[in-house]
């Protein structure tokens, strides 16, 4: 919803619907059973904002996040879960950054909404020492407000997690005007996640667990992921359990830093197990799998 004008040719044409064309968009993808999932920051008042921290010089995570406020995806998220319950149109929230989506879904009351999040919303936050490679959408928020998302996924608001990879090499994020939003992520959120709301918060891995996979299978109808039983596709974890420190040289992704350097992990992936193939085991890859299934779906109409 927010990408427009220089910002939307700077992610390489990424434009995004106003509500007209959404609403048209939501009654289409509803006539075709399939699923919505919408970056929910209005375009308005991002614009205005931006163009007021702009002009006072962006240099700063803080600046970044005010022109970019909580207000905006409160307002967006209403409208996005409003006009999706009128299309009958199941839509998801995706990378949930503060409250007001939560309070969004709230008072629009429409179980065919959920919420998404992100490990980042928790633990990078405006004062964290990373410049413009912690640029990203939506901002990271104040410390505060992690905390407030913390205590939200602990009391069941947020219904799974999405890493929101979005990588680009420290070059392309080296300046406050210039940087390109997104963040690295897939590599790291199922650890940080275990570390910051397992290990260090109490949650039970059975409720990591939803979290992570099981939710999200459900949600998007995926019967054979997200459990452990005959029949289903063997996708599994092994934990190794300790303290390890992150490194951006250690992990397996096209980026050459990361926001979480010198972090302490207390469980990290030890092997992975696909489709009940050994894919990655303490670092390595022995049995390359590039097993996979693309579902090309094609709409007809408007």
């Amino acid at each position: 919803m927010p990408y427009r004008g220089e910002e939307a040719r700077n992610l390489g044409g990424i434009g995004s619907l106003d509500h007209a064309q959404m609403r048209t968009a939501f009654a289409e993808i509803a006539k075709h059973g399939a699923h919505a999932l919408v970056h929910a920051e209005d375009g308005d008042i991002v614009g205005h904002c931006m163009a007021h921290e702009a002009a006072l010089g962006l240099d700063s995570l803080a600046g970044w996040e005010r022109s970019r406020p909580t207000i905006a995806e409160g307002d967006a998220a209403w409208t996005a879960m409003y006009l999706a319950e009128e299309a009958g149109c199941p839509v998801s929230i995706v990378h949930v950054s503060s409250l007001e989506a939560i309070r969004a879904r709230r008072a629009v009351g429409w179980p065919g909404a959920t919420l998404e999040s992100c490990v980042h919303y928790m633990l990078l936050t405006t004062a964290s020492d990373i410049g413009p490679e912690g640029k990203v959408a939506p901002p990271l928020r104040d410390p505060g407000l992690a905390e407030e998302i913390t205590a939200a996924v602990l009391a069941g608001e947020i219904d799974f997690f999405g890493s929101d990879h979005n990588v680009w090499p420290a070059a392309a994020k080296a300046d406050w005007v210039n940087a390109k939003p997104g963040l690295p992520g897939i590599g790291l959120m199922l650890p940080l996640l275990l570390t910051h709301l397992v290990y260090e918060r109490g949650m039970s891995m059975e409720r990591a667990v939803e979290l992570t996979s099981r939710n999200a299978a459900v949600r998007f109808g995926l019967p054979s992921k997200g459990i452990v039983a005959v029949g289903a596709d063997a996708d599994l974890v092994i934990l190794e359990e300790g303290e390890r420190a992150i490194r951006a040289d250690e992990l397996h992704s096209a980026v050459d830093y990361s926001p979480y350097e010198g972090m302490t992990l207390k469980a990290w992936p030890h092997a992975t197990v696909c489709g009940g193939t050994l894919v990655y085991q303490d670092g390595k890859f022995p049995n390359p799998d590039s097993r996979g299934e693309m579902l090309n779906l094609r709409f007809t109409g408007a």
